[in-house]
């Protein structure tokens, strides 16, 4: 590859990922740049982080259009994101210790494989006012079963979510079976945010390396991505498998009919707004294989905003 092109797609991909992240208000570390490289094609390159800081000291287009302050990077007057992250992020501290305590709870519904957080707490740049997002991964056949009992669940303590009161609230509105790990098949044509998304998901708890196969299925997600990598579990942020199911010594075949049984009762009470918009354009979707219920997905207000600021760089 020619030197200079060569220079400009590592440029505009620093440019791209510090853009991205700019929407969040979250400026980014060396390091943090050096793995959200996005490139507007799939890159087979992964560049090292020295690349990247020498782009940054000597491109002159990037010098004027991004600064940096205590090892952060962001657009130029932006340097108050600093002080916005270093805030949410203790608020992010607070909200995985709540979703630690239910995750505790979650994980003896034998029904699940997998509890993980998504949207902006996966990232520790929690709002004060923000709910806790959950992504859980179910075993097949057993979908309805598990949105039942962690619904019912946080009924019960009171956490979920109204519309005037959210904060630190349990959302429970993406669930998926161990079958339909691969989410491609719900991803808007050139969904940006959905790929970041994926990487960002932080796993609080997993069965049979489930985890491991969610991120495998998903590798298309990093194709403009290469040096991006799903994250590893915390282990603050971690809890133990259950080595002993209870349910194991019943006749799963009881557990077909709960199954029907509670699909037929969760679709009886699920608000009229949400069937009329179900399965339409992949704001919520509902079947025996996903339910995802975000009426208000952003997606494509995330890609208009990041493309306005990528096309800033030309």
């Amino acid at each position: 590859m020619n030197e200079n092109k060569k220079n400009n797609q590592l440029a505009k991909a620093i440019y791209s990922a510090v853009a991205y992240f700019d929407i969040f208000d979250y400026p980014l570390t060396l390091e943090e740049i050096w793995q959200n490289l996005y490139f507007e094609t799939p890159a087979a390159k992964k560049f090292l982080a020295s690349e990247v800081l020498a782009e940054l000291k000597n491109n002159e287009k990037l010098k004027k259009q991004i600064e940096t302050k205590n090892d952060f990077y962001f657009f130029s007057g932006r340097e108050k994101i600093i002080e916005t992250r270093l805030w949410r992020y203790g608020l992010a501290e607070k909200k995985y210790k709540i979703a630690l305590r239910i995750a505790k709870i979650f994980k003896f519904i034998p029904f699940i494989e997998m509890i993980a957080i998504c949207n902006s707490l996966a990232f520790a740049n929690s709002r004060e006012n923000s709910d806790i997002d959950f992504f859980i991964v179910c075993q097949k056949k057993r979908i309805w079963l598990a949105r039942f009992f962690t619904v019912a669940i946080i009924k019960f303590l009171n956490l979920r979510p109204k519309p005037n009161n959210t904060k630190d609230k349990i959302c429970l509105s993406f669930f998926i079976s161990e079958e339909f790990l691969n989410l491609e098949k719900i991803a808007y044509p050139d969904d940006v945010h959905f790929q970041f998304w994926l990487n960002q998901i932080h796993p609080l708890y997993t069965r049979a390396e489930i985890y491991q196969k969610f991120s495998q299925a998903n590798q298309w997600s990093r194709s403009k991505l290469p040096n991006l990598s799903a994250p590893l579990p915390n282990l603050r942020r971690k809890i133990k498998s259950v080595r002993f199911n209870f349910l194991n010594f019943f006749n799963w075949s009881v557990f077909d009919c709960l199954e029907t049984l509670a699909k037929f009762f969760e679709m009886k009470i699920l608000p009229a707004y949400l069937k009329n918009i179900a399965n339409l354009n992949g704001r919520v979707i509902v079947s025996d294989q996903i339910l995802k219920f975000h009426p208000r997905d952003r997606r494509l207000e995330y890609k208009e905003l990041f493309l306005k600021k990528v096309a800033l760089f030309e």
